[in-house]
């Protein structure tokens, strides 16, 4: 059995419908992360695209006492780039961050989880963000995530991990960044809504600011353009 409904049942959801299904009870949030982290452990195999589930949060998603978002126990992947959560590894596709532990919970990632959003795990990223498609050696191995729609295809980069994840179903949107083209081209090639968001519109990571940092922003590929509003 898939969990508390079938896959097909499943992918008819964006994310705005699904969390309407958890804020007026039909499902609970514990069920539809447990069927999202199963989903992911489903396709990852041919995909290549998840680094880690996290367990935890899977099993007791912590959402805020009260209903704040339209996108309230909707499960995510965090790309492993970007916006961080403490106690959790970001390792940037790259044996020079391999293991590194977050310090602190970036702002963006902080109004995510505030939202009652569940962040379920990492998505893979190339090194350090800095190609248009997902393949890496760090992990000992070469590893290359492809698009759900082609396996023989790559599903783009930075936000290739994210892109593969959202287009082969296992969550309704997900975690990306963008400095130049990394949300848009997995966006392209799984054929998801993927937007830069305009400068500014975004919270920026601890110790970073406009000046410093003018170029990439943290964002989401999903499958409708209303989960992307939202988010």
């Amino acid at each position: 059995m898939p969990g508390v409904m079938s896959w097909d049942e499943w992918w008819s959801y964006d994310a705005t419908a699904m969390s309407e299904l958890v804020i007026s009870g039909k499902v609970t949030a514990a069920e539809v992360t447990a069927q999202a982290a199963e989903g992911a452990r489903l396709v990852d195999p041919p995909l290549d695209a998840v680094l880690e589930i996290f367990d935890d949060t899977v099993a007791a998603p912590p959402l805020p006492a009260e209903v704040r978002s339209g996108l309230h126990g909707v499960p995510f992947f965090m790309k492993d780039l970007g916006a961080r959560i403490a106690g959790r590894k970001q390792e940037q596709g790259t044996a020079l961050h391999a293991g590194e532990v977050s310090p602190v919970t970036d702002p963006f990632a902080q109004n995510l989880i505030d939202g009652g959003m569940v962040p379920i795990g990492r998505s893979t990223v190339p090194p350090i963000g800095y190609t248009l498609d997902t393949t890496t050696t760090y992990r000992g191995r070469l590893a290359i995530t492809r698009t759900p729609w082609n396996l023989e295809r790559t599903a783009g980069g930075s936000s290739g991990g994210s892109g593969a994840l959202v287009a082969a179903g296992a969550t309704p949107i997900s975690h990306a960044t963008d400095g130049g083209g990394s949300i848009r081209f997995p966006g392209a090639f799984n054929a998801l809504v993927g937007m830069k968001a305009s400068r500014g519109r975004m919270a920026r990571r601890v110790g970073q600011n406009e000046f410093v940092n003018h170029v990439s922003v943290d964002g989401f590929v999903s499958r409708t353009v209303r989960d992307s509003a939202i988010a």
